[in-house]
């Protein structure tokens, strides 16, 4: 289902950004913290932050980025999560 929206989340704890598999989508940190963005196979949030990148205040990952060049550990099916040791939002887009 497509998403074009703000997702909020708690500090220390993992937040699914996607409903759905995605292969690609336009993110971009608007907290005042650091958020680590994750992607897993499946619905089930990582249990680390092992393969993770960070996205400063402001960072964007552009809509046409491949999520398999930047995680090539996760193979078929993409849900992305955000981590932040702060509470902080990302604004979320993706077919």
């Amino acid at each position: 289902m497509p998403k074009n929206e703000i997702v909020s989340f708690d500090a220390n704890k993992w937040q699914e950004l996607t409903d759905t598999d995605v292969t690609s989508l336009c993110l971009q940190n608007i907290g005042a913290g650091s958020v680590h963005i994750m992607a897993t196979t499946n619905a089930t949030q990582p249990s680390n932050l092992g393969g993770a990148k960070r996205f400063e205040p402001g960072d964007i990952l552009a809509a046409n980025v491949d999520l398999a060049d930047l995680y090539p550990g996760v193979t078929a099916g993409y849900r992305v999560w955000a981590f932040g040791e702060l509470p902080g939002s990302v604004s979320v887009s993706h077919a």
